[in-house]
C-alpha cells in the first residue's frame, strides 16, 4: 500500500472517503467506479447540460455590460439524444475497464493459488474477468466540425472527474481522463511525448517517484510507450482522449502509418479506453491501420452530424430565442429569423451560437436593439467566411462527410470574439465619447481605436481609445490612417536586421542575434529559411503560420 507524501498540499487532489451502492452489482466494492453515485442516460442528460441563464432585467443595463453578458453564451452546450447516448456508452466502457482493474479484487497471487486448489479438487473455478481477451478498448467519435464532439466528451469526463482523486482507504490515486490534442503534422513520437507530459503532470501531484521524474523524457518511442503504460496503471487512468486526431494526417504514407502503429500498440498495451475524436478526414487515417480500425468498430463508435432543419433545430432555436440581451427581443412568430440563421450556420451548433452572439453585439452597437433577418444576413456574410469557410460548401449541397470539409477557424475564436467585442464597445460608446474628447475629432479617434484593436495592439477598448486620443492630440489635423500608422510604427517590436555584408564577423553577429530570438519568432523563421535556401512561405507554413485554403487550421 502506498502512502501520501505528508508535505503534498491537499489542494492538489480530491480526497474520496464516501462510496455509493452501484446499480450494477458487478461494480460493488470497486472504489474506481463507486466514487460517484450511479449514472444513467437520464441523469447524464441533465448533468452534462451547460445552461447559461439570462436575467431579463439586465436588458436595460448599459451596452458594455450587455456585451459582456453575451460573451458567456460561448459556454452554452445543449446535449441532444445522440450526444447523451454516446456519453453513456463511453461511461459504460470506462466502467468495464475499471472492473477489469478493480483494486479491491484479490491479488494475482491469491487468485493463482485459488485456481490451483480448484484444479486439484477437480472443480476448476472460473474467473469473473477474462483479462486475456483482446477487448475493444477504443471509443471513436467522428463528425462535422462544430457538432459538439469535444464538448460532449468534456461534458461527461470533466464534470464527473475534474482532477486527481485520492482514495485513502485503499491507498490509491485515480485520474478519470487525460486529454491531449494532436499537434499539426505530429509524428507518433510527438503524440507519445504529449501523452507522457499530460500523465506526468498528474503523477507529480501524487508526491511519488515516477519514471523520468524531473529528468528528460525517454528518447525512443518504445521507451515512451513503456512509461505511458506504467503511469496509466499507477494513476488508475479511466480513459485517454486524443482529440483532433485528423492533425496526424499528412497524406504521406510512411508518417501516417508510423503514427497509427503507435496508437494501435498503445491501445493493446494500455488495456483501458482510448477515445479518438476527429473530423471526417480521419476516416482515411484509420483505414491505414487495420487493427485499430477493427477496434474502432465497437459500440462506442459514433458519427456526429449537423442538425437537420426539422424539429430538433426548432427546439434548439427556441432555446436561443430565450437568450436575447437586446432591448427589443423578437419572438420570431413567422419563423423568418430561424430560417436565416439555419441558412448561415447549416445546423452547426457551434456556428449558430457564435452568430447569435455576434448579431446581438451588432444590434447593441448600432443601437437598433433588434434581431432581424436582414441583420443575420449581414452578419453571416461578414463573419461566416472567417468562422467556418466550409459552411459555403454545405450551402451548395456538398455532403458534410466529404473529407475536404473540416475545421478552418480564425486564430482563436475567443481572441477573435474579444477583438470584436472591443471594436463593438468603441462603436457603441462613440456618441458618449464625443463629449469627452475635447479638442479631438471623435470620429478620427474612434477609427484609430478600432484599428488598434484590429491590429491586436490591445483588446481593451478604453485603452485603445485613450492611445488614439493622445496620438490625435499630439498631431492636430492628422488623418486616422496617418495616426494609426505612426502608433503601429512606434509599437513595432525592435529586432535584428539581416545583412548583405560579406564580413564573416558581422554576419556571425547578425546570425547570433536572430538565434537569440524565440524559436517561434517569425523574424527568426524567415531569416533561417533564407539562410537555408528555403522559401519563407514554406517555412512559415511548416511552423503553422500559413495554411492552404482547404487545410484544417487550428490556431
Amino acid at each position: 500500500m502506498t502512502t501520501v507524501n505528508p508535505f503534498l498540499p491537499k489542494k492538489d487532489f480530491i480526497e474520496v472517503t464516501e462510496y455509493y451502492e452501484p446499480e450494477n452489482m458487478g461494480h460493488r466494492g470497486n472504489p474506481l467506479i463507486t466514487f460517484i453515485p450511479p449514472l444513467n442516460p437520464e441523469i447524464l442528460s441533465k448533468l452534462m447540460r451547460s445552461e447559461v441563464k439570462l436575467i431579463i432585467k439586465k436588458r436595460n443595463e448599459p451596452a458594455h455590460l450587455r456585451i459582456q453578458y453575451l460573451m458567456e453564451f460561448k459556454l452554452l452546450y445543449w446535449p441532444q439524444a445522440h450526444h447523451v447516448d454516446w456519453a453513456w456508452k463511453l461511461w459504460s466502457l470506462i466502467c468495464q475497464a475499471y472492473a477489469a482493474h478493480n483494486p479491491a479484487r484479490a491479488s494475482a497471487a491469491a487468485r493463482f493459488h485459488e485456481m490451483r486448489q480448484s484444479l486439484a479438487s477437480g472443480k476448476p473455478k472460473t474467473d469473473d474477468v477474462a483479462c486475456f481477451l483482446d477487448s475493444e478498448w477504443c471509443a471513436v467519435l467522428i463528425g462535422t466540425p462544430g457538432c459538439s464532439k469535444s464538448s460532449t466528451s468534456r461534458a461527461l469526463l470533466d464534470r464527473v472527474g475534474p482532477g486527481l482523486f485520492y482514495h485513502p482507504a485503499h491507498g490509491i490515486f485515480q485520474v478519470l481522463s487525460v486529454r491531449v490534442q494532436a499537434s499539426k503534422n505530429a509524428t507518433g513520437k510527438g503524440l507519445a511525448l504529449q501523452i507522457f507530459h499530460a500523465l506526468a503532470a498528474y503523477a507529480r501531484k501524487t508526491g511519488h517517484y515516477f519514471p523520468y521524474s524531473g529528468k528528460k523524457p525517454p528518447s525512443t518511442l518504445p521507451e515512451l510507450e513503456d512509461v505511458i503504460v506504467e503511469l496509466a496503471q499507477a494513476l488508475n487512468l479511466g480513459a485517454l482522449v486524443v482529440d483532433e486526431l485528423q492533425h496526424l494526417f499528412r497524406g504521406s504514407g510512411a508518417m501516417d502509418h508510423e503514427a497509427m502503429k503507435f496508437l494501435t500498440g498503445l491501445v493493446n498495451r494500455l488495456r483501458r479506453p482510448v477515445v479518438l475524436i476527429a473530423t471526417w478526414q480521419c476516416l482515411d487515417l484509420l483505414t491505414l491501420e487495420g487493427r485499430i480500425m477493427r477496434r474502432a468498430l465497437s459500440p462506442v463508435l459514433a458519427y456526429f452530424r449537423k442538425m437537420a432543419n426539422d424539429g430538433i433545430w426548432v427546439q434548439f432555436f427556441a432555446l436561443l430565442l430565450l437568450k436575447q440581451y437586446v432591448r427589443k427581443p423578437t419572438k420570431d412568430e413567422t419563423g423568418a429569423l430561424r430560417e436565416r440563421l439555419y441558412h448561415h450556420c447549416q445546423g452547426i451548433h457551434d456556428v449558430a451560437i457564435k452568430l447569435w452572439v455576434i448579431a446581438q453585439m451588432e444590434a447593441i452597437a448600432d443601437e437598433s436593439e433588434e434581431l432581424t433577418p436582414a441583420l443575420l444576413d449581414r452578419i453571416g456574410e461578414m463573419h461566416v467566411p472567417l468562422l467556418a469557410p466550409w459552411i459555403g460548401h454545405l450551402q451548395r449541397g456538398v455532403p458534410e462527410n466529404n473529407p475536404t470539409i473540416y475545421d478552418a477557424e480564425p486564430v482563436d475564436f475567443d481572441k477573435y470574439l474579444e477583438s470584436l467585442r472591443a471594436q463593438t464597445l468603441i462603436r457603441a460608446g462613440r456618441v458618449r465619447a464625443a463629449g469627452r474628447l475635447a479638442g479631438v475629432d471623435p470620429l478620427v479617434a474612434y477609427q484609430v481605436a478600432q484599428g488598434l484593436v484590429a491590429a491586436e495592439v490591445t483588446t481593451d477598448p478604453q485603452a485603445a481609445l485613450q492611445v488614439a486620443t493622445d496620438a490625435v492630440k499630439a498631431s492636430p489635423g492628422t488623418t486616422s490612417a496617418e495616426a494609426l500608422q505612426r502608433i503601429l510604427k512606434d509599437t513595432k517590436p525592435k529586432g535584428p536586421r539581416p545583412t548583405s555584408s560579406k564580413n564573416p564577423q558581422k554576419r556571425k553577429k547578425v546570425a547570433d542575434a536572430f538565434a537569440a530570438l524565440a524559436k517561434g519568432d517569425i523574424r527568426r523563421i524567415i531569416f533561417e529559411a533564407v539562410q537555408g535556401q528555403v522559401k519563407p512561405a514554406d517555412a512559415l507554413r511548416e511552423a503553422g503560420y500559413l495554411a492552404n485554403i482547404l487545410e484544417d487550421v487550428s490556431f
